[in-house]
């Protein structure tokens, strides 16, 4: 067994193609057409210019999406750096910068967050190693982009997946896969650098103390993908190979109707969290 993302799904892939990876919104995405679904974005994005060593940042809300694209960089051997969708322009311009970040993907149109009004706050030079700029969409309408990403390459999400299927595989053990950020309570957010092997090997033991790999488990992923709770959450279901429900905004009246229509044995989450959903 090889602790890199690639053999995490790779391995549910082909002895379990027609098991449930994700359920999007009702959209169900079976393990064959996830790894498929990496592989192409993989090619995507090498043909847009991404490589080992890269990297990409993710300010993106819960959508399958983005786990795809982080499991395409990572068999590109580039670095995934989480943005979280809460954070506003200085902390967004920071960690761009400070990240060196080659490429920045969003869902500017998201309905929850102005996203593009945050960027618009950025200043350029925070910008200025940025490349190419990915927009990922649900088939919204068009929209002005701010002056801040003026001279870089746009590319779609649905483009990159039109691309064929990557079948060299640079996954490492040893190498970076994600950065997170520390809260930056006493200073500015300081930049924590997770291997390859140290996801996997957590992802996998999380899955076997939890019993998540029981036949009956089904995870919902209300938990933020951006920080490492959710992330940790998102690995190891997919570790253990079992349904994740994903939600992009979390609510308690939803979340309780996810958990009757799918059966939902395992929750993470807050206090608050916990709350709403019992007050439904």
């Amino acid at each position: 067994m090889t602790n890199t993302l690639t053999d995490l799904i790779e391995r549910h892939a082909a002895a379990r193609p027609d098991a449930v990876a994700i359920i999007d919104r009702g959209r169900t995405i079976r393990f064959a057409e996830f790894a498929a679904t990496s592989r192409r974005l993989a090619s995507g994005l090498s043909d847009a210019g991404i490589g080992y060593g890269d990297r990409v940042a993710f300010w993106l809300p819960n959508v399958a999406a983005y786990l795809a694209l982080h499991f395409a960089c990572a068999r590109l051997g580039a670095i995934t750096v989480s943005v979280n969708t809460r954070f506003r322009s200085t902390e967004v311009g920071y960690i761009i910068g400070r990240a060196g970040c080659k490429a920045l993907v969003l869902w500017p149109t998201f309905k929850d967050i102005p996203f593009l009004d945050i960027l618009s706050g950025i200043e350029a030079q925070a910008l200025a190693e940025l490349e190419t700029v990915i927009l990922y969409d649900e088939g919204e309408a068009g929209l002005d982009l701010p002056p801040a990403l003026a001279g870089k390459k746009l590319i779609s999400c649905a483009e990159l997946d039109h691309s064929e299927e990557r079948q060299e595989d640079l996954a490492a053990e040893d190498d970076g896969t994600v950065i997170f950020t520390t809260s930056g309570t006493t200073a500015a957010p300081k930049f924590v650098l997770h291997s390859q092997a140290g996801i996997v090997r957590h992802a996998r033991d999380v899955a076997d103390f939890f019993e998540w790999n029981r036949d009956d488990a089904v995870v919902l992923q209300a938990l933020p993908l951006c920080g490492t709770f959710g992330h940790s959450q998102a690995m190891a279901t997919l570790a253990a190979g079992c349904p994740m429900i994903s939600m992009p905004v979390f609510s308690g009246p939803e979340a309780a109707r996810l958990m009757i229509t799918h059966g939902i044995t395992h929750v993470n989450g807050s206090d608050e969290m916990f709350a709403l959903i019992l007050d439904s």
